[in-house]
């Protein structure tokens, strides 16, 4: 079922247009939450919530395209799983200290 719905999502513009609404107003909405946390002191990096938005809706279609290209396919359920996990890591580490040049 992934792999036909990745061969619609190329060939249909109309379910492309569709699903790219899809995804502008999910990310709108995670913008709203991290904002959020922001503001909670729960993320106090002063980064735009745009990136993490944008990660965070690459990392599900990334892992189901890898998936799909996988002979024979693991669990689909695990790939996602390691894809947020990996995202989340990243999201919620510390920021590196940059060594004076």
């Amino acid at each position: 079922m992934v792999r036909s719905l990745f061969t619609v999502f190329l060939t249909s513009e109309a379910v492309r247009d569709f699903l790219t609404l899809g995804l502008a107003t999910g990310r709108t909405k995670l913008q709203q939450m991290f904002r959020e946390g922001q503001s909670r002191g729960e993320d106090s990096r002063p980064h735009s919530t745009r990136g993490p938005c944008v990660a965070f809706s690459a990392v599900p279609v990334g892992c189901m395209f890898l998936w799909t290209l996988q002979k024979p396919a693991p669990p689909l359920d695990a790939w996602l799983d390691e894809g947020f996990d990996f995202f989340w890591s990243g999201v919620t580490a510390l920021p590196a200290k940059r060594s004076k040049r």
